[in-house]
């Protein structure tokens, strides 16, 4: 009999549904609204509030797009133009396969 602390060992470690980079890229979006918008004399709370916004953001991708989706994308976006065009030719000859 599986306990569900073994079924769970391999997940990566998530605090309140963010991981880790998750969480520095919040904080940091924080400090420098927080910084911002002391240029405008605006409250703490409006940074905050960015914040938020951010957060509903980053998990509504992870929701819909998938774990690492942003590595996935910096991927894509590093592979050489020569392999765009093949990427495009395999895709349509796929769809054209499945029709």
């Amino acid at each position: 009999m599986r306990s569900p602390v073994y079924r769970n060992l391999d997940q990566p470690l998530q605090i309140l549904g963010f991981s880790i980079p998750e969480l520095i890229f919040l904080v940091v979006v924080f400090v420098l609204g927080e910084e911002v918008l002391n240029l405008f004399d605006a409250s703490r709370a409006w940074a905050f509030l960015v914040t938020i916004i951010f957060a509903i953001g980053f998990y509504w991708m992870r929701r819909s797009l998938g774990d690492y989706f942003g590595k996935r994308l910096l991927r894509f976006f590093q592979l050489p133009s020569h392999l765009y065009s093949k990427l495009l030719v395999l895709e349509t000859e796929k769809k054209e396969t499945q029709k």
